[in-house]
């Protein structure tokens, strides 16, 4: 035979409805947003790489994105690199100022272009010059 239990000794008294927060749970539903990549592609310049311990930075002006940055595009956003952010150059070894290229920088989804400028990308492609159209 089950019986229903309304409070117990071992619950410290606690209704039925609240079983769900004991043990440190919450059931208030409210969930932390999921870390999504942003991609955003345009024209890159004012390249300086990181150096040790001293962070390196890169400025893009957002002509494309996928669909988690597409809010971005026509802002100049400038990001600071670090020893772990992985720099791919094009064949002339270097990125010059207005050569195309992309970043990724990993962020929780629908992060505005502030939140997302205090973070580190974790990948900057050199896609080399700009082909004249």
């Amino acid at each position: 035979m089950l019986r229903s239990v309304r409070s117990a000794p071992a619950l410290g008294g606690c209704s039925r409805g609240s079983v769900a927060a004991v043990g440190g749970r919450s059931n208030s539903g409210a969930a932390k947003p999921h870390a999504v990549t942003f991609v955003l592609h345009g024209a890159l310049s004012h390249f300086s790489a990181a150096n040790g311990s001293t962070p390196g930075s890169i400025t893009l002006v957002v002509s494309a994105s996928n669909h988690h940055g597409a809010a971005l595009k026509g802002q100049t956003l400038t990001f600071a690199l670090s020893a772990s952010s992985k720099v791919v150059f094009d064949s002339d070894k270097k990125i010059t100022d207005g050569e195309r290229g992309l970043v990724q920088v990993r962020a929780p989804k629908n992060t505005n272009a502030t939140t997302l400028q205090t973070l580190t990308p974790r990948m900057v492609i050199d896609q080399g010059a700009a082909s004249a159209s």
